[in-house]
C-alpha cells in the first residue's frame, strides 16, 4: 500500500561508506541484490560496514510513522582466492 504513494524508489548500497551501486525499483515486490565488492574496499581482518539508503520514505498520514523497506535477509560470500 505504500508504493502507490511513493512511486519508484532508489536504494543505494554502500560498503564502508563507498557507493557500490544504486538500484531503482519501479514496482513493489521481493528483490535480490548481488554485486561483488572490490577487494581493496574491504578491511581485513576486522569489521566491514554495509549500509542501504532509500531515496524516499512513505509517511503515514495518521501518526507520521515513516516506512522504507523490509530487509528480510542478508548473506555474504567470499570469492575464492586467485591461483
Amino acid at each position: 500500500y505504500t508504493f502507490k504513494d511513493t512511486g519508484p524508489v532508489e536504494i543505494s548500497f554502500y560498503i564502508n561508506d563507498r557507493l557500490l551501486a544504486a538500484e531503482r525499483y519501479a514496482t513493489p515486490g521481493e528483490r535480490m541484490f548481488e554485486k561483488p565488492a572490490p577487494a581493496d574496499w574491504l578491511t581485513g581482518p576486522g569489521d566491514n560496514f554495509v549500509k542501504m539508503e532509500i531515496d524516499k520514505l512513505w509517511k503515514s498520514p495518521i501518526d507520521g510513522l515513516e516506512v522504507g523497506f523490509i530487509l528480510s535477509g542478508t548473506g555474504f560470500v567470499q570469492a575464492p582466492a586467485a591461483k
